[in-house]
């Protein structure tokens, strides 16, 4: 068990403390390092089959690898419509732009523009350009974020499990790694078409940098608000990526809280108001950023191009987002119950959403975090408390952001399952490290949370491989073929699926 630490311990006991933590973390940092080459490779691998080119002299695609070429000429748009184009009547009406049909695009004044966040184009694509001379392709780039994510997600997780869950057993951490890689929908992000999934996957690892950046400002005896300003400008960044996110940038009100009230039990002053709002400036700056470029292509600091996307409908006439759809989305995103299909890999891959709660268990583990938070010592459970809190505060704006819409895709419930499966696993450390010494409990926490984790994993997997190429697994199907069958009947007797 780790010392107690009261607020009279002298500095030179508090740095032997973190001298301890830091010394038994050696092998956990080895295992995170493995963990991350070797997942990293298996979404290499996996985007390999898809696109064998990760580098291309032309630019491949649909429109993220244009989008940076054109950005390095000093252009905001992706590309000029065609002169025909501007000769059109009224070129949002789809019988009239049908020739001229650039999906995921927004036509607007002779231009088309992504709707999508710029960064990955503005801090990837481009500079790769500029640097060489070629072209990343999208599949690349999504595996490149997505395995970067994984990393960080992971360094925090055993981060969190050696400054307040040290007594977290091995199985928990692997279980925990196992669920953040896949068991939590990121493997969708490399399926086609790319260029949606590039930027879901660049906002979830300005996301983990952004919580990954808050631990370090609440740590003792580290510059807490020049690390918020760090969390601050990921969480801008985040939401230049993709502006559905911008609820989540709660998650850096209770660090600056503690930063603001201090923590005497560490030695670290309060910081004044002054300095935390200065922390705060880089996530202003990039709204202000945001406002701009907006205005720049739309005339309008709040337009992002969804009101002239081009998706087959009379986009200007179509109301984009409503409060109307919440309830039925919010049901469908967490609690759907989809109907299973006989063949491998059982589950569609549609427009319809998943599920979350039941589809995707391993998630209803973070609400063991208030244990976690109990058993902490006097010291750390305000800066624990923090770290945990700001990221309970992701999901749910995400989640209400996501069901403004009138449409309910599968891959829109990562944005919130990704952060939500962190949690989870935090939470089966918190568990965990508070029943090692109770056998019965813990026995139990094993068995439930290996059985939460297995339906996720192959939930997860199932989906990704709904709409890929994939090469058949001839065991997998009668393997499963019984519980699948016994699935349909039990939707069927409580009223089919939803």
């Amino acid at each position: 068990m780790r010392p107690v630490l009261d607020g009279a311990a002298p500095a030179a006991d508090r740095r032997a403390v973190d001298a301890s933590r830091t010394t038994r973390s050696g092998p956990a940092a080895l295992l995170a390092l493995l963990a991350t080459l070797v997942v990293g490779a298996t979404y290499f691998w996996w985007v390999a089959q898809q696109e064998p080119r990760w580098v291309t002299e032309a630019p491949t695609g649909h429109h993220l690898p244009l989008y940076g070429k054109s950005l390095l000429e000093g252009h905001l748009y992706v590309k000029q419509a065609p002169p025909e184009m501007t000769q059109l009547p009224n070129p949002y009406d789809p019988e009239q732009y049908r020739s001229y049909f650039y999906v995921d695009l927004s036509y607007y004044r002779g231009y088309f523009y992504s709707y999508y966040g710029v960064v990955p184009a503005l801090t990837l694509f481009a500079p790769w350009t500029a640097l060489t001379g070629t072209y990343l392709t999208e599949n690349f780039a999504a595996a490149l974020y997505l395995s970067l994510a994984y990393a960080v997600a992971l360094r925090l997780l055993l981060a969190m499990r050696r400054r307040y869950l040290s007594d977290a057993p091995a199985w928990a951490i692997a279980l925990g790694a196992t669920v953040l890689a896949f068991g939590n929908l990121g493997l969708i992000l490399l399926m086609t078409p790319p260029h949606p999934r590039v930027i879901q996957a660049c906002a979830w690892f300005w996301l983990v940098v952004a919580l990954a950046a808050s631990f370090a400002a609440v740590r003792p005896g580290r510059h807490g608000v020049r690390w918020l300003a760090v969390a601050s400008l990921a969480c801008g960044l985040m939401i230049a990526s993709r502006p559905s996110h911008l609820g989540a940038a709660a998650l850096l009100l209770p660090p600056a809280w503690l930063l603001r009230r201090g923590q005497p039990a560490h030695g670290v002053a309060p910081v004044s108001w002054s300095r935390l709002c200065a922390a705060l400036l880089p996530l202003v700056a990039i709204g202000a950023a945001i406002a701009w470029f907006n205005q720049a292509r739309f005339d309008s600091p709040f337009e992002f191009g969804t009101r002239y996307w081009q998706d087959g409908a009379d986009r200007p006439g179509v109301r984009v987002f409503s409060l109307a759809p919440i309830p039925e989305n919010v049901r469908g995103h967490l609690l759907r119950v989809p109907a299973l299909e006989a063949e491998f890999p059982f589950l569609p891959f549609g427009d319809e959403s998943l599920g979350a709660l039941l589809m995707l268990p391993f998630v209803w583990l973070a609400l063991l975090l208030p244990i976690g938070w109990r058993v902490q010592e006097r010291g750390d459970r305000s800066s624990f408390g923090a770290l945990v809190l700001g990221a309970a505060l992701v999901p749910w704006p995400i989640l209400l952001a996501i069901s403004l819409i009138p449409v309910h895709y599968v891959r829109h419930e990562m944005d919130f399952v990704l952060p939500l499966a962190w949690l989870g696993a935090v939470g089966l450390l918190s568990g965990a490290h508070a029943w090692r010494s109770r056998p019965i409990a813990r026995r139990a926490l094993v068995i439930v949370a290996a059985m939460l984790a297995l339906v996720s994993v192959l939930t997860t997997v199932c989906v990704a491989m709904a709409d890929w190429n994939h090469p058949e697994i001839p065991w997998l199907g009668p393997l499963l073929d019984a519980p699948v069958r016994a699935w349909n009947s039990l939707a069927r007797s409580g009223g089919g699926p939803s």
